[in-house]
C-alpha cells in the first residue's frame, strides 16, 4: 500500500509519502504538482489532495487530477478537500474579511501558492472526475469545505456519435466536418452520418461511417419563403428523425453532433425527450441571423440553448458573440480553431501569382478582389490573378472580369481537388470576406501552412488569424485600398517571403490538424464520460 499526500504542507501523515513543492516544510519528497508527477503508473494505492485544488487554475487542477488518476492503481481511491463557497458566504455573511480570506486564501506565507485560483461546485467537481476516469464519487459537505472521494475507473465508455449535418453545398464546415470524422475513423470509432450532400456523404463513407440520405433541408434563419417551407416541414421531419435517433440510441450510438443552425433546434429537442446528449458545432456570428423572420431565431435559439452538453466554436470572435447575444453559458462553450494538414515546406514561386479559393458566392465578396484587379496591373502588368472554387456567383464574376477588361490576366479555375499544389503555385493569398457570418476562415490557415503571407479585410475573426507578421489586414474594404496591400507585397518580394515564413509557422502552433481534431474527439470523450 503506497499512499501520497500531495501538497501536504506541513500536515504530515504517518504511513504517507507527504509530497510538496515548498521544501521548508520538510517533505519526504519535494514535488511542483503543476508538473508530471515523478511516479510510475497504476503504483499508487491511495491519494490525498487536501485544500489543494484550489490553488491552480482550473486547467491545472485538471492536468493534476489526470496525473492522480495515471498513477493510481485501479480502484485506487482519490481523496479531496475543497472550499464550500456557499457556505462560506453564509457562515461568515456578517465579516466580510474573514469572508474574504477564506475565498481567496493568503500569500503572506506561501506567496503564490496561497492564493485561490478556483472553486468548485459539487456538481462541478464530480462533472470534472467523471471525464478523467474516476466514479464512485461521494461528495459531503465538512464545515466550510467540500469532502469528495473517488476510485479510479479503467473503463473509459465507448463513444458511438451520430453527425447530422444538412448542406446547400461544400465549404469550410463541410471540410471540418470530414476531417473530424477522419479523426473519428483513426480512433476505430464507429459513427452514423446524417446528410443531403452527396460529397459529404462519400467523405463520411470513406471514414468508415455508416451513412443516411437526409431528404429534405430545413432553414428557418433564410427567407420567409423557406420559413414556411421548414415550417411546413415540420412534422414529417419530426416523424422521420424520431424513429431513426431511437433506432440509434437502441443500437450503442450516445452522441448526437450537429452543426446546422436548424437541425439543432429541431433534433437537440428530440434528442432531450429520448435522453441522447447533444453537442452543437457553432461557426459564425448568430447576431446577423437572429432578427430575421420576426426573430424566431432568436426566440427558439435561446429556449434550446440550455440542453447540448457542449458547444464548440472555432474562434475568439464567435465565442464573444454566444456568450453576448445567443446568452449560451461560458461553462458550455469550447473554444477549438479548425485545423489543416501542415505540407512539407517546399520551394516558392517567384511568379507574381495572387490566389483565391473559397465558395464563389456575394457573401464571400469575390469581386472586390476583382475590381482591384485593373489597379493591380496598372502597377504590375505581368501579375496573374488565380480564383478557384465554385458557386453561384462564378457568371457574375466572369462578366465583371470581362467588364473591367482584366480577363488576360484573371484565370478562374473552378472547383480543384488539388489544392495543395494551387497554394505552391502562388505568391501570396487574397480572402475577402467581410459576411457577418464568417466564422473562421479554414481556406486562409491552408494557406499560410503553405508559407503564404495572407491580405484579408479586418473583419471578425481574420484579426485572430492574421497579423502583421504573416500578412496584411486590409481596414477599409475598397478596390484601392485592397489593392495597395497586393501591390505592397508584390513589389517587396523579401518582405513576401518573410511574412510566409511566419505565416507557417503560426499555422504549425495553432491549425495542425491533429492536434485539433483530437481536441474535438476529446470533447466528446468528456460528453459521454459526464453523461455516463
Amino acid at each position: 500500500m503506497i499512499k501520497l499526500n500531495l501538497g501536504a504542507g506541513r500536515d504530515h501523515r504517518l504511513g504517507w509519502i507527504n509530497a510538496d513543492v515548498d521544501s521548508r516544510t520538510n517533505p519526504d519528497v519535494v514535488v511542483d504538482l503543476e508538473h508530471h508527477l515523478p511516479f510510475i503508473s497504476n503504483s499508487i494505492s491511495q491519494i490525498l489532495l487536501q485544500d489543494v485544488l484550489e490553488h491552480f487554475t482550473k486547467e491545472s487542477a485538471e492536468s493534476l487530477l489526470r496525473e492522480s488518476h495515471r498513477v493510481l492503481k485501479n480502484n485506487g481511491t482519490l481523496e479531496l478537500r475543497v472550499p464550500n463557497v456557499w457556505q462560506i458566504f453564509h457562515q461568515f455573511r456578517r465579516d466580510p474579511a474573514v469572508m474574504l480570506e477564506f475565498l481567496y486564501g493568503t500569500t503572506s506565507f506561501n506567496q503564490h501558492w496561497g492564493a485561490h485560483r478556483y472553486g468548485y461546485t459539487p456538481q462541478t467537481i464530480t462533472k470534472t472526475l467523471k471525464r478523467i476516469g474516476f466514479d464512485n464519487i461521494v461528495v459531503h459537505a465538512e464545515t466550510t469545505n467540500w469532502v469528495v472521494s473517488a476510485k479510479k475507473n479503467l473503463h473509459q465508455p465507448i463513444l458511438k456519435p451520430i453527425i447530422i449535418q444538412q448542406a446547400p453545398m461544400w465549404g469550410g464546415s463541410e471540410e471540418w466536418m470530414e476531417s473530424i470524422a477522419t479523426c473519428l475513423s483513426t480512433h476505430h470509432v464507429k459513427f452514423l452520418a446524417i446528410t443531403n450532400l452527396p460529397k459529404l456523404q462519400q467523405a463520411f463513407t470513406d471514414s468508415g461511417g455508416q451513412v443516411i440520405h437526409l431528404p429534405f433541408l430545413l432553414d428557418i434563419i433564410g427567407n420567409l419563403r423557406g420559413l414556411i417551407k421548414s415550417t411546413l416541414l415540420l412534422p414529417y421531419a419530426i416523424f422521420w428523425y424520431t424513429p431513426k435517433l431511437i433506432m440509434a440510441k437502441n443500437q450503442g450510438y450516445n452522441l448526437v453532433v450537429m452543426s446546422g443552425f436548424t437541425e439543432k433546434l429541431l433534433v437537440t429537442w428530440l434528442c432531450h425527450f429520448i435522453n441522447l446528449p447533444t453537442v452543437w458545432l457553432e461557426y459564425g456570428s448568430l447576431e446577423p441571423v437572429f432578427g430575421h423572420n420576426f426573430y424566431l431565431p432568436k426566440i427558439i435559439y435561446r429556449a434550446t440553448k440550455h440542453l447540448p452538453q457542449k458547444v464548440v466554436t472555432i474562434s475568439q470572435y464567435t465565442y464573444q458573440n454566444l456568450l453576448r447575444f445567443a446568452r449560451v453559458s461560458q461553462s458550455k462553450i469550447a473554444l477549438i480553431p479548425p485545423g489543416v494538414v501542415i505540407p512539407n515546406s517546399q520551394p516558392k514561386t517567384t511568379s507574381l501569382i495572387v490566389g483565391h479559393l473559397s465558395r464563389l458566392s456575394s457573401e464571400k465578396n469575390q469581386s472586390l478582389l476583382i475590381r482591384a484587379w485593373p489597379l493591380v496591373i496598372r502597377h504590375h502588368p505581368s501579375a496573374r490573378l488565380k480564383i478557384a472554387g465554385t458557386g453561384p456567383y462564378l457568371s457574375y464574376l466572369k462578366q465583371l472580369a470581362v467588364q473591367l477588361k482584366v480577363t488576360n490576366s484573371v484565370k478562374f479555375l473552378g472547383f480543384v481537388t488539388d489544392k495543395s499544389t494551387f497554394y505552391q503555385s502562388l505568391s501570396l493569398f487574397v480572402f475577402t470576406s467581410n459576411w457577418p457570418m464568417e466564422g473562421f476562415g479554414l481556406v486562409v490557415a491552408e494557406a499560410m501552412a503553405h508559407s503564404l503571407p495572407v491580405i484579408a479585410i479586418n473583419h471578425g475573426p481574420l484579426p485572430e488569424i492574421i497579423d502583421s507578421n504573416s500578412g496584411i489586414l486590409v481596414n477599409s474594404p475598397t478596390p484601392k485600398s485592397l489593392s495597395a496591400a497586393i501591390n505592397t507585397l508584390l513589389s517587396k518580394p523579401k518582405l513576401t517571403r518573410q511574412l510566409g515564413t511566419n505565416a507557417r509557422k503560426t499555422a504549425i502552433a495553432r491549425y495542425n490538424l491533429k492536434a485539433q481534431t483530437q481536441k474535438v474527439y476529446q470533447v466528446f470523450m468528456e460528453v459521454i464520460a459526464e453523461n455516463s
